[in-house]
């Protein structure tokens, strides 16, 4: 059975966006991955950087203001 866990989602306005701002996590040790954007969400580029909502701030951290977050949603 699978283990159901609460997530944090950003989502971008571009995949550029998207791409940039999963390179410069991994960069840092964030853990996450890009995921297609979940349908509940209807926005953005069609990407989202899933995390756990403890590695939010780390994320933030990490892209710096570099990357526009279109959202952030848990």
């Amino acid at each position: 059975m699978l283990k159901m866990s609460l997530k944090a989602v950003a989502t971008f306005r571009t995949t550029h966006d998207a791409i940039a701002a999963e390179s410069m996590a991994q960069s840092k040790g964030v853990k996450g991955r890009l995921i297609p954007l979940p349908t509940q969400i209807s926005a953005g580029c069609g990407l989202a950087f899933m995390m756990l909502p403890e590695e939010k701030d780390n994320f933030l951290s990490a892209i710096d203001g570099e990357v526009e977050i279109q959202g952030m949603h848990e």
